[in-house]
């Protein structure tokens, strides 16, 4: 399992990356941020990002809890994280393609 783990980080940051441009793009209007824009993300963005960090919360208390999966537990907040970090930029692109 440890030869997979570089490359699933290194997709996952690609991911990432992408969807960060994706955002970027969303909210500048001819290279500058557009404010209507960047507020409209902003509000669409925090119930994804609340929402992951209660369930990170969670997913810590049940990995001090539990003994011997400390290791599947980091991976988990991990993809946990990463899912949480694309679905509020997501939502956050949708908001401010809106607002146009």
């Amino acid at each position: 399992m440890s030869g997979a783990v570089p490359w699933a980080t290194a997709i996952a940051v690609g991911v990432f990356l992408l969807c960060f441009l994706r955002y970027l793009r969303a909210i500048t209007r001819g290279g500058r941020p557009d404010t209507g824009a960047v507020a409209a993300a902003r509000g669409a963005a925090i119930l994804p990002a609340f929402i992951t960090v209660g369930v990170l919360i969670g997913e810590l208390a049940v990995s001090l809890l539990v003994p011997g999966i400390e290791g599947w537990a980091a991976y988990g907040m991990g993809v946990t994280a990463l899912a949480g970090g694309i679905w509020a930029m997501e939502r956050g692109v949708r908001a401010a393609r809106g607002s146009a």
